[in-house]
């Protein structure tokens, strides 16, 4: 008789996230909480430094996070995200060069297009969802520089995601 396939475990997702400090990450999940509330009440506001950590990567973020120093970001422009239902996000700017770094440290490449979700594609439910969000959005230009001390690990169980970790940068 055939051996019946066993199913196999699949390990929970894993990413590589800043997070914000108040006020502005109340004010960036305000405008979550009224256009997606799903994922506002998932994860707080955060930029992803790296999606579906496998473990080559994560054994590397001990030691790439205590070899950087503490850099700079900058939310800048509203963006569309492309991918069926658009998204919306913040476009981030590396303004020294810390983000590119940390990904380089980590073995990745930089991301194109480092960035705060604001709505995810993933939770829009139609096009006028969308189309909403980014008439909301559209018109925003943010300066604020943000100081990254600190990089978090977060675990997704369910339809939430979990802090694992926290790795304060130069450490």
């Amino acid at each position: 008789m055939p051996r019946r396939p066993t199913a196999r475990a699949v390990p929970p997702r894993r990413a590589l996230v800043i997070f914000f400090s108040p006020p502005l990450a109340e004010w960036l999940d305000a405008f979550r909480r009224a256009h997606d509330p799903v994922t506002s009440a998932a994860i707080a506001p955060h930029v992803t430094v790296v999606h579906d950590l496998d473990g080559e990567t994560e054994r590397r973020i001990d030691a790439a996070a205590a070899a950087a120093q503490p850099f700079r970001i900058r939310l800048g422009r509203a963006v569309r995200l492309d991918g069926g239902l658009k998204g919306c996000a913040i476009r981030v700017d590396d303004a020294d060069g810390g983000l590119a770094r940390l990904s380089i440290a980590l073995g990745l490449k930089p991301s194109s297009l480092p960035h705060v979700t604001l709505l995810n594609p993933r939770t829009v439910r139609d096009e006028a969802h969308s189309d909403t969000s980014w008439r909301a959005l559209r018109e925003l230009a943010l300066d604020d520089v943000v100081s990254v001390n600190a990089l978090t690990l977060v675990e997704e169980r369910g339809d939430q995601w979990h802090e694992l970790q926290r790795f304060v940068l130069g450490s």
